[in-house]
């Protein structure tokens, strides 16, 4: 394999890139609905070999954290490192100090890959997939009412692990299907307490559908040396 650098995505890569990674999953990818706002927002990168576009990554950019997402390599170019060189890169020029991800609870591959750079595990959420609704229309339909409840755990919202001094939003409770259910204001709506039937939510709930995993990198215990592009 020839060298391989790292640079950002650029808005002309959009169909490069989307046929790259229209196969990721058997339901396709995401990456066509967000490959916009990725180039606009945070930082995106390719990883490009001989003017091949062979991998991806995102960089999404919070005030306290920084949020990688988005890791892709082309099916040609797996188990040659080029995955563990588009973390790398992203992780020296991230100026968060404190790096998260989520990586699906199968993937064993980009478990192995967290692990060895230093990432640690700090939570598990579970997503169930069906009809996704406003959150507005979910509160208006179950008459839902605000409550006073001291988050005891992180959340997801856009698809993205927060802490949970993060969330300022009201928490709302009600029945559903006769069972009390305490849900946040995110998308998908995130369930502290029991769950959704057929429709979106992420919880806490293992019996909720796929398990994913939360992880944490601190850069300053691991020495991470900061680059620029």
């Amino acid at each position: 394999m020839s060298v391989v650098k790292v640079v950002r995505v650029l808005r002309k890569d959009n169909v490069d890139v989307c046929k790259m990674t229209e196969k990721s999953f058997r339901w396709g990818d995401y990456i066509n609905d967000v490959f916009d706002d990725w180039v606009k927002n945070g930082v995106f990168l390719k990883a490009v070999e001989n003017d091949k576009i062979v991998g991806i990554i995102h960089v999404k950019v919070f005030k306290d954290f920084v949020w990688f997402e988005g890791l892709r390599v082309h099916k040609d170019y797996r188990r040659k490192g080029i995955g563990r060189l588009l973390t790398t890169k992203a992780m020296e020029i991230s100026d968060g100090k404190t790096i998260r991800l989520l990586i699906h609870e199968h993937n064993k591959p980009s478990m192995a890959l967290s692990t060895s750079l230093g990432f640690r595990q700090i939570d598990k959420i579970y997503y169930h997939s069906g009809r996704e609704r406003e959150f507005s229309k979910v509160v208006e339909t179950l008459k839902l009412k605000k409550v006073k409840v001291d988050l005891q755990k992180g959340y997801m919202d856009g698809w993205t692990w927060h802490p949970k001094e993060h969330y300022k939003n009201p928490v709302y409770s009600g029945i559903f299907r006769g069972k009390r259910i305490v849900a946040l204001e995110t998308k998908p709506l995130f369930l502290i307490e029991g769950s959704m039937g057929s429709m979106a939510y992420v919880s806490h709930n293992k019996d909720a559908g796929s398990g994913f995993i939360v992880f944490e990198l601190d850069k300053s215990k691991h020495n991470v040396q900061n680059t620029k592009l």
